[in-house]
């Protein structure tokens, strides 16, 4: 309903193209039901791929995901996960990856990454950049923005760069 009332057509997904990629496998919907549940379901052209290219170096860690995937996970992989499971501490090295359960969190690790990059005095101030949306060729009015669409998702209205920041 969200792309039909934006662009004033009632056909699925206000008549825009849409590309839908995921893996159904995967973790179910926070809420509502599943994708293909859905009664514009069937007007989707479906493609399958089915050999995998970001892990197939990795043979071991492709077999774990295989398994959490299908939902069997065998005791071996159960201890090679909880194996890896750090706490985090003071001393936690910043610059590693971080899987948490809340953007807020990830918004303060962040932070806290950004305020410990070097900065020399000619460095130039942190690039600010806001999300400014067209819809048929007009700027929309970001209040309405965020209300509409932007509180469905986890895009951020305003993004900050910094050099030596990872991306």
């Amino acid at each position: 309903n969200l792309f039909a009332r934006l662009h004033g057509n009632t056909l699925p997904f206000g008549g825009i193209k849409v590309l839908i990629i995921g893996d159904l496998a995967q973790l179910p919907p926070v809420s509502g039901a599943q994708v293909f549940r859905s009664p514009v379901w069937s007007e989707f052209f479906l493609i399958f791929l089915t050999t995998p290219r970001r892990q197939n170096v990795d043979i071991t860690f492709y077999n774990i995901l295989n398994e959490i995937r299908n939902g069997f996970i065998s005791n071996n992989t159960l201890q090679t996960i909880n194996d890896k499971i750090k706490s985090p501490s003071s001393r936690t090295p910043i610059d590693i990856t971080h899987l948490v359960g809340f953007c807020s969190m990830a918004d303060n690790i962040n932070k806290l990454a950004c305020l410990t990059l070097p900065q020399e005095p000619e460095d130039p101030e942190p690039i600010i950049s806001t999300a400014i949306d067209h819809i048929d060729n007009q700027e929309w009015d970001a209040v309405e923005n965020d209300h509409n669409f932007r509180q469905h998702t986890n895009l951020p209205a305003t993004l900050i760069l910094q050099k030596g920041a990872r991306i």
